[in-house]
């Protein structure tokens, strides 16, 4: 039996950022660069190479401090965008190594070709984010597709986890007689499929569209409809996983409830 979270991607989205980590990827920019850290190195060393008195070390620091304070200020703009690109990176690589786990983890079980196409997201969704870089079209537009790519990767593992549960079900299933219960289990797996087919070919698409407007710094006319599009497919895949959740727990309700009566009947006869 698979383990549900073996196959589930827990890895939050890209935006929004929380501020208290964005302050602190911005002191980690200042206090690692060497505009800061050369002269905080070099003021001690040349205190104690000249000679200098505690007063005169002490303005020295002072002035060096406020130096660094105004220059930092300047750079504040820019500052907190290089923040906010640090942020964009390591948490798309935090996001793609749990793909890449969870890839490996289809080949293991045996499920190759839910493997083969959770590859190919995962590769388009880094495409698209490396393509994003240094091309940022503005916060609102750029978070749109950072968030619709993280959703849709987060989505397309719910749905394998539904499709491998179903296919797991199926013996119990035919045993059941039911043919109603299969050709149910039949079209949501086929519905499935599909959802996975329509997402990995919007997320091509946008791929596509990406790469053909670089030149441009400005996205295209269709650019917009891709992202309406892949928003509709991921929270397509979203409806369908809490309707096959429903479906499996009144299902297995139903189960239990059924053996639970067949045991009273039992009980009763004897």
């Amino acid at each position: 039996m698979m383990k549900e979270g073996m196959t589930l991607a827990h890895k939050p989205p890209t935006f929004p950022v929380d501020k208290e980590v964005l302050s602190h990827i911005r002191r980690e920019l200042i206090w690692t660069s060497p505009v800061t850290f050369l002269p905080l190195i070099a003021l001690p060393v040349a205190a104690i190479a000249l000679g200098w008195t505690a007063l005169t070390a002490g303005i020295a620091g002072g002035l060096t401090i406020g130096v660094l304070g105004i220059f930092w200020a300047k750079k504040w703009k820019s500052l907190s965008k290089e923040a906010r690109a640090l942020w964009m990176e390591r948490s798309n690589e935090a996001q793609n190594a749990e793909l890449r786990g969870i890839i490996t983890h289809l080949g293991w079980i045996g499920r190759k070709n839910y493997a083969s196409i959770l590859a190919e997201i995962t590769h388009r969704k880094e495409s698209i984010e490396n393509r994003l870089k240094g091309h940022l079209w503005g916060d609102e537009t750029t978070e749109s597709v950072e968030n619709l790519v993280d959703h849709a990767s987060t989505e397309v593992c719910r749905e394998i986890t539904d499709l491998i549960k179903a296919d797991e079900r199926l013996g119990s299933i035919i045993l059941s007689g039911n043919r109603d219960r299969l050709t149910s289990a039949e079209n949501r797996t086929k519905e499935g499929h599909l959802r996975l087919l329509d997402t990995l070919v919007s997320l091509r698409k946008m791929d596509g569209e990406l790469t053909r407007t670089l030149e441009r710094e400005v996205p295209s006319s269709g650019f917009d409809a891709i992202i309406e599009e892949l928003d509709d497919h991921a929270s397509w895949m979203n409806r369908a996983h809490q309707r096959v959740s429903e479906d499996v727990s009144f299902s297995s309700s139903s189960e239990t409830t059924t053996t639970e009566s067949h045991a009273l009947s039992g009980g009763c006869a004897e």
